[in-house]
């Protein structure tokens, strides 16, 4: 009987023991306990054979906490590697969410190193096409201005070697050369008059190109603003992804 009892206070100082390691101390507190209370019942009774089977059924129910406590090791050794891969692949996503978003930016810039480099290739291409218009209409009223002055010097030569004749000639040419001073300066009318007008055409049309270049740079200003404000929606939208996500992990 001695030998037993010190067989049980080994059996329950292991358990003590075993509780500080094991997850599962509740449950092995209740089965000391029970093992407490059948351990009385056999000291009351005296029953040998009652030890015995309560021996057998302590080593059955060590048994069954050491392979209850091997699965759930097995169990926390599952979930630390699944967490150890989740974390891996967390910090492989964010990396490579990283590079994509500094692959976005340097994107962004080549874009607008690109749409820069348009609109002022447009811009220089306009003012040499304003400057070329502005040289053929400068050349071209220089040339009529010319043609009018050697039209009035062949016009005035041509009036006063009439008033030499006149004043050598018979009087009946003075009225032949009034007829033709009313007709030069009609002819001179005429001709000021459609000088006038061209000068005017060439307005419209410069005035037309300007508005077609002014409608042509407000129109690529537009495209730009508008290609750069979508990027940075994309990139503010990225952002709060990325937000979230790292929030969620």
């Amino acid at each position: 009987m001695q030998k037993q009892q010190k067989y049980f206070l080994f059996f329950f100082k292991k358990k003590k023991q075993n509780k500080k390691a094991s997850p599962n101390n509740d449950r092995i507190q209740k089965i000391s306990e029970k093992l407490n209370y059948i351990q009385s019942n056999v000291y009351e009774k005296g029953k040998t054979q009652k030890i015995d089977f309560t021996e057998e059924k302590a080593n059955d129910l060590e048994e069954q906490i050491n392979e209850y406590e091997e699965k759930l090791e097995k169990k926390i050794k599952t979930i630390k590697d699944t967490i150890q891969q989740l974390s891996k692949f967390i910090q492989e996503d964010r990396f490579l969410r990283d590079s994509q978003f500094e692959k976005k930016q340097k994107d962004i810039y080549v874009l607008d190193q690109k749409l820069s480099q348009l609109l002022e290739n447009e811009i220089i291409a306009r003012k040499d096409g304003e400057n070329k218009i502005f040289r053929i209409i400068d050349d071209k009223v220089n040339l009529i201005k010319d043609e009018i002055l050697n039209e009035n010097k062949i016009r005035s030569d041509t009036i006063e070697e009439l008033h030499q004749k006149l004043e050598n000639e018979l009087p009946k040419l003075s009225n032949d050369i009034n007829n033709e001073k009313n007709e030069r300066e009609e002819m001179d009318q005429n001709i000021m008059k459609k000088t006038t007008e061209e000068l005017l055409k060439l307005n419209n049309i410069i005035q037309q190109e300007k508005k077609e270049r002014d409608d042509s740079e407000q129109s690529i200003f537009s495209m730009l603003k508008e290609v750069v404000n979508r990027i940075k929606n994309e990139i503010e939208t990225e952002k709060k992804i990325g937000k979230i996500q790292n929030k969620l992990y």
